[in-house]
């Protein structure tokens, strides 16, 4: 499963809105989690004011929980098309694809991997792989 910020700053913070949701979503994941730089990058930044938390997160990487997957240089065209695809494209839209996001899409569809844990259900419900692929979307809101 590729892991998306949002549910790696809830886990790491119990002051988080979805702390709880994303601890007992881990009951039924297999590990390691997979993500990416610019995901860490962005969980780091959101948790900037708790040190703890930010130290929880790379011990989740240190204990392999976590695994953090490298993109390779070609990546970057992947990325920029979808960036354009989804946000260029549509100077009107309020979307704003962040390189995370599209980051997490690249190592779906590379990686062959179809689920994402994110809590931005409403971006990864419209986010598209493989052509024209839905993403499952870990955990489930009731």
């Amino acid at each position: 499963m590729i892991a998306d910020t949002g549910p790696l700053v809830a886990i790491v913070s119990e002051q988080d809105d979805y702390h709880q949701v994303c601890v007992k979503a881990l009951e039924n994941i297999n590990f390691p989690l997979f993500t990416c730089w610019s995901v860490v990058t962005e969980a780091q930044f959101r948790l900037k004011q708790d040190r703890e938390a930010v130290k929880k997160l790379f011990e989740m990487v240190e204990g392999g929980l976590v695994e953090i997957v490298d993109l390779p240089e070609d990546a970057v065209t992947w990325l920029k098309d979808f960036l354009y695809r989804y946000y260029v494209s549509n100077p009107h839209s309020r979307r704003q694809v962040e390189l995370a996001d599209a980051s997490v899409c690249y190592l779906a569809e590379s990686m062959g991997i179809d689920t994402v844990f994110t809590i931005d259900r409403e971006d990864f419900a419209i986010y598209r792989i493989n052509k024209n692929q839905p993403l499952n979307i870990i955990p489930g809101f009731n």
